[in-house]
């Protein structure tokens, strides 16, 4: 039981900073590749709109 608890303090210490890494990973990934897909996507339909109702 006792050398639980001394692992626990351990396993804190490093789950914390992974958790922050795995966190930033996961927004440079979404920033790096999903929100320009997204901003493709929507120029796209922006400019089949603005095609149609041009004069």
């Amino acid at each position: 039981m006792s050398a639980d608890l001394s692992l626990s303090p351990i396993l804190l210490v490093y789950a914390g900073p992974l958790a922050v890494a795995a966190a930033f990973f996961a927004l440079s990934f979404a920033a790096a590749f999903i929100l320009p897909l997204v901003s493709v996507f929507a120029h796209t339909v922006l400019y089949r709109l603005a095609e149609r109702w041009a004069p």
